[in-house]
């Protein structure tokens, strides 16, 4: 069986006809609507900015963020596609944030799906790292541990935490 995008049907094809004609097999294929974002570019490894579905590729934090940051439009979508809620708790998170602009569904995309990639422990640090780096105090930055700088390394942009850390580690 191969699974995959309908934009790669063709190659799907080929590799079952491959199967049939050389292993003298039976192979089936199967595929699926691609998975995109509002700007119509693919949810996919090759896509810049992504991130993989893979606890040994993306960092929990980098993983976090991604979900946490997703836009309206696409976290409606994904918490559909990518977590376990059910129908009824997906639809009141999002008439909630509809109702108060708050962005309660995306935090519960973000968390549902780094518990489920990296686990419960992984998700408490990255929203612990999160809320040190984002906070309006001071004293969130200088709490940053050595496993938290690791977990941002090459991550965090903003020229004034960058700062901060290196304040930090002086």
């Amino acid at each position: 069986m191969q699974f995959g995008g309908n934009d790669q049907w063709g190659n799907i094809v080929t590799g079952t006809e491959l199967i049939r004609r050389k292993g003298g097999g039976e192979a089936f294929a199967f595929t699926c609507p691609l998975i995109k974002k509002a700007d119509g570019g693919k949810f996919g490894k090759t896509e810049a900015g992504n991130i993989w579905l893979d606890a040994t590729k993306t960092s929990p934090y980098q993983f976090y963020q991604f979900w946490l940051n997703a836009n309206d439009t696409d976290a409606e979508n994904w918490i559909k596609i990518f977590t376990f809620l059910d129908k009824n708790n997906i639809d009141a998170l999002i008439a909630e944030h509809k109702r108060m602009l708050e962005k309660s569904f995306t935090k519960a995309l973000a968390k549902e799906v780094t518990i489920f990639v990296h686990g419960e422990e992984e998700h408490i640090k990255a929203v612990e790292t999160t809320e040190k780096l984002f906070s309006n105090k001071n004293s969130g930055i200088e709490t940053l541990t050595v496993s938290d700088l690791e977990e941002i390394e090459g991550i965090v942009k903003s020229s004034y935490s960058i700062r901060k850390i290196n304040e930090v580690l002086m």
